[in-house]
């Protein structure tokens, strides 16, 4: 009777421990006090990362690409660690209209143990948080290891938040996600021959990259030949070009000034010129390296309906000057500047 009684507890047991972390390692639980469903193998989770600290790796690089929630952004590059401390960074070109938000994707912008610390926080805050009780939510993380080193090699969370009877929320709250990937991991790289950029001298960029290259791609595809368009430009000191640029065969054939207080204006392109200004002026943003202050700028562009070229850009950057800065260390300028085009009248000429 006894070894019965020591079976069925050990069966018990068993299902138990399947209900809370799953018979493949998989953590599922639910924090009753904010309605919160977390799936997670922590498990693994713990065991590669002391596998990591045991490897004792203090000088490497690697390439992170990491993607968030919109509006919390994109960012692509090779971030340098030397004696456990992030270096710098080096922000792959092909990212540069990537949106990132200081408080949310840069700090993924970290060492291999710094993004396991992160991580390590992502799912304990989920699963010990308050949480707002109007809402139920679900959580779901996944990740892949490096078989030698045992960092993340893919990581990825996804969180979906539901009405109090279970329907999905229908405003873009409604799912929130990090996933990034690590290749290139490299042991003692050769720092001199990376132009290296750091957190506290950085230029912020925000624009949005998919819809601009949307739209260059549809403008590409109506491949217009001949054509021309009125444009106003106006720079940052506020001097204004206004006037008609004409098109033939792809190039620049003639344009006619009904205003002008600049002697040179970059503006004054075919309209894939002006896409291709548009992106050597986001990729020069990125390679800036501020002297003293971080910058942040603003890209926001309209678009044609119709033959989806930018109707409107504007571009607004401004000095982010740190709060303990001594009154004598502020600069005299306001610290902020912007330029701006309109492109009207578009006329295709056959």
């Amino acid at each position: 009777m006894r070894k019965q009684i020591i079976l069925v507890f050990v069966v018990a047991s068993l299902i138990m421990s399947c209900n809370i972390i799953g018979c493949d390692n998989t953590l599922s639980k639910t924090n009753a006090q904010n309605k919160h469903t977390l799936s997670f193998d922590q498990i693994t989770f713990e065991k590669e990362r002391q596998a990591w600290l045991e490897k004792g790796v203090l000088d490497y690089s690697f390439y992170l690409n990491y993607k968030g929630t919109p509006g919390k952004g994109d960012w692509k590059g090779t971030i340098a660690v030397k004696d456990g401390v992030v270096l710098g960074f080096v922000p792959d070109v092909s990212s540069y209209l990537d949106v990132l938000d200081e408080k949310e994707g840069l700090v993924w912008l970290n060492t291999i143990t710094g993004i396991y610390t992160i991580a390590s926080y992502k799912y304990q805050a989920i699963y010990y948080g308050k949480g707002d009780s109007q809402y139920t939510m679900q959580t779901k993380i996944e990740v892949e290891y490096d078989s030698e080193f045992h960092f993340p090699q893919h990581y990825y969370r996804s969180t979906s938040v539901f009405n109090p009877p279970g329907e999905l929320l229908s405003y873009d709250a409604e799912w929130l996600y990090d996933e990034f990937w690590i290749t290139g991991f490299t042991l003692n790289p050769n720092y001199a021959d990376m132009p290296l950029r750091t957190k506290d001298l950085k230029h912020l960029l925000v624009a949005d990259r998919s819809w601009f290259e949307y739209n260059r791609q549809q403008w590409e595809k109506q491949d217009v030949p001949d054509y021309s368009f009125h444009l106003e430009y106006r720079d940052p000191a506020g001097k204004v070009w206004k006037g008609t640029v004409s098109v033939k065969d792809y190039a620049v054939s003639g344009f006619v000034t009904e205003e002008s207080g600049l002697n040179e204006l970059q503006w004054l392109d075919t309209i894939t010129g002006i896409y291709s200004t548009i992106l050597n002026t986001c990729q020069a943003i990125l390679k800036e390296i501020p002297e003293k202050y971080s910058l942040k700028t603003d890209i926001e562009i309209e678009y044609d309906n119709e033959f989806h070229f930018p109707q409107r850009y504007r571009r607004a950057t401004r000095l982010i000057i740190p709060t303990r800065t001594p009154p004598d260390e502020i600069p005299d300028s306001d610290g902020f500047n912007e330029e701006f085009f309109w492109i009207t009248g578009f006329t295709k000429l056959e």
